[in-house]
């Protein structure tokens, strides 16, 4: 017997017979039908340099697993990763699967690793200087740092290269 397509789970009873010999004792059958893997959907995710990204899945299905794997290898299941510590770019799949229907299209992910900077602010004052770090010098000094935010929202660490000239008095 070969069922019409079906869109939910359908309970069928089957019995035997023989003219003649009468009918044998009826069995039920079910016919399970599994829903149909949906892609789960992930959004990329940019970092800072030393830190974990988490993806999530935003569409998740009951009765689907799904998997986080790196280089194909098995790091995590459910519908939450959250990586380790990177310090540069890396992708990830995740998969999504079910007990009727095996595993669905791989789908790949980015952790997109940002870099923090540094620069020098270069300056000559006569007397004393008043610094982002709303400290006043006095003297010449190429130690203070400073850090900001860079355009990728990670730090961007300042140096202060500073020349102090001194007034001359008659």
């Amino acid at each position: 017997f070969t069922t019409p397509e079906l869109s939910t789970t359908t309970t069928y009873t089957v019995v035997a017979s023989n003219p003649g010999c009468g009918e044998g004792t009826p069995v039920t059958v079910t016919a399970t039908v599994s829903p149909a893997l949906v892609a789960p959907q992930v959004d990329n995710v940019s970092i800072c340099a030393g830190a974990t990204a988490t993806f999530t899945v935003s569409n998740p299905v009951e009765g689907q697993t799904y998997t986080w794997k790196s280089n194909g290898a098995t790091v995590e299941t459910g519908t939450t990763f959250t990586t380790p510590e990177l310090s540069t770019t890396t992708t990830y799949t995740v998969v999504a699967s079910n007990t009727g229907c095996g595993e669905g299209t791989p789908v790949t992910v980015t952790a997109t690793v940002n870099q923090p900077t540094t620069g020098i602010d270069t300056q000559v004052a006569c007397d004393s200087y008043t610094w982002i770090d709303g400290v006043t010098y006095t003297e010449s000094t190429n130690t203070p740092t400073h850090t900001l935010t860079n355009a990728a929202g990670c730090d961007s660490v300042v140096t202060l290269n500073l020349t102090i000239n001194k007034s001359t008095t008659g």
